[in-house]
């Protein structure tokens, strides 16, 4: 008799951990949830984090800059209402846990961020 049984589907969260080789979990907004017209960092520097997402919910422009003050005219242009960046150890290597700074066109302008970090054992 031949069995049709297949092996026992992941969870999400272990297939994540699988793919990453190291236990994490998500941090929503760890620093901040509001840019203004000054630059701020949105994400310390954290050789923890493998993977963010950046998401702009205000009616303003953002920029975002890695290692360095971001500037209307310098950054990763997040557009208004749902504009987003986003990176992975996998696919940008180090580039995740450096600190991340942003600026917006407005004062008052919401983000929302998840970073995925490794969970000390």
């Amino acid at each position: 008799m031949v069995s049709d049984s297949k092996p026992p589907a992941l969870s999400l969260d272990e297939l994540v951990d699988q793919i990453f080789g190291v236990r994490t979990r998500p941090v929503p907004n760890p620093e901040i949830n509001e840019v203004g017209v000054a630059s701020v960092t949105i994400l310390r520097a954290d050789s923890t984090r493998v993977a963010f997402v950046i998401i702009n919910l205000s009616a303003n422009v953002i920029y975002v800059a890695p290692e360095s003050a971001a500037a209307t005219d310098r950054g990763i242009r997040l557009n208004a209402n749902g504009g987003s960046v986003k990176s992975s150890a996998l696919e940008d290597f180090n580039l995740p846990g450096v600190q991340w700074s942003a600026i917006a066109t407005g004062a008052n302008s919401d983000v929302y961020t998840v970073a995925t970090v490794i969970e000390p054992r």
